[in-house]
């Protein structure tokens, strides 16, 4: 999360989605929110991401504002590891991320946060 407002009028792009969205009736159900810490090796084209403090809210309304009001839908303490990679996997990484620790699944943010707001998908 950033500690900036933004307003829809600020961005072009921002204005062209509303529009978008409005003209197609397109709501949001639930806002994600996370800190993220990534790292990039061009070997591969790899992404390896550290998602921490992932919470949600329904309150829409708060899109725009720098200090949302929001619950927690993971334990403390647990983080989510993403690796994705376009050609290979260097064995370095492998190596690094294969501690025999972690529990390897899919996993989507949005899904939970939904499941968790309203208990259905």
């Amino acid at each position: 999360t950033g500690n900036y407002s933004i307003s829809p009028d600020d961005c072009e792009f921002l204005k062209q989605f509303k529009a978008y969205a409005s003209m197609n009736i397109l709501k949001p159900k639930v806002i994600v929110v996370y800190e993220r810490k990534a790292f990039i090796c061009p070997d591969g084209n790899v992404r390896v991401t550290f998602d921490r403090n992932i919470s949600s809210t329904t309150d829409i309304e708060q899109f725009f504002e720098s200090d949302i009001s929001k619950r927690p839908i993971m334990e403390s303490g647990k983080h989510v590891l993403e690796v994705k990679y376009d050609e290979f996997l260097p064995k370095y990484i492998k190596k690094a991320i294969n501690t025999g620790k972690m529990d390897r699944t899919t996993f989507s943010k949005y899904y939970l946060c939904r499941k968790y707001t309203t208990g259905i998908v």
